[in-house]
């Protein structure tokens, strides 16, 4: 399977597919179609980057419904929302819930590239900083339960000696975890251990 970026087309109506594929194709960009939510769903890989160029109305899941089901996957996903006038105001709401863009129908084929374009290569950069982060994830789940709980205090400015204390061990003992958490975490400055913990979102634990 290519890692390729891709735009994944996704709408019933094999006109606009056949459309849609002629001018991306055109236009130099890797294309896949699917007539439905479900058959998107099927095949989807979150490891590809791209963005999805989505229909609003579709039997069975609609592209909003799409749209949130993917949201909640947490995975760098970049979506344009396809529109007629009557929808717009869908359109908009979701936009509200992690759409990218939305552009009406009928539309002019430059500008639909132009814009396919910004939203897979803000999709590309999303990618990046969900892959550091999974890479900051990873270091962190190689922590003991106690070590992370050392690492909470230290992150909130806390001196080994005071640690040893609240824990009621021995500041050697603290002082070889913190050797331990900062070989794991591949740093040696609290600041970086402050700033990975940010961008992770991970929460260490007290006891």
């Amino acid at each position: 399977m290519t890692h390729e970026p891709t735009v994944f087309v996704i709408d019933d109506d094999q006109i606009i597919r056949d459309s849609l594929a002629t001018l991306l194709s055109t236009a130099k960009i890797r294309t896949e179609m699917y007539s439905d939510a479900l058959e998107f769903l099927d095949r989807f890989d979150p490891e590809r980057a791209g963005c999805l160029l989505l229909d609003v109305r579709m039997p069975g899941m609609s592209g909003l419904e799409l749209q949130r089901h993917l949201s909640k996957m947490e995975v760098p996903v970049t979506t344009i929302i396809l529109t007629g006038h009557a929808d717009v105001s869908m359109a908009v709401g979701a936009m509200k819930t992690g759409a990218t863009d939305f552009i009406e129908k009928p539309f002019r084929a430059d500008d639909l590239i132009r814009r396919v374009r910004d939203a897979m290569g803000k999709n590309l950069e999303a990618r990046k900083q969900w892959n550091r982060n999974r890479e900051l994830q990873k270091r962190v789940d190689t922590l003991t339960p106690r070590e992370k709980t050392v690492l909470a205090l230290i992150i909130e400015g806390n001196p080994t000696k005071t640690i040893a204390a609240q824990l009621g061990t021995s500041f050697n003992t603290v002082r070889n975890q913190r050797t331990s958490i900062m070989r794991k975490m591949n740093t040696d400055s609290v600041v970086d251990l402050v700033r990975i913990m940010t961008e992770v979102g991970g929460q260490a634990e007290k006891n």
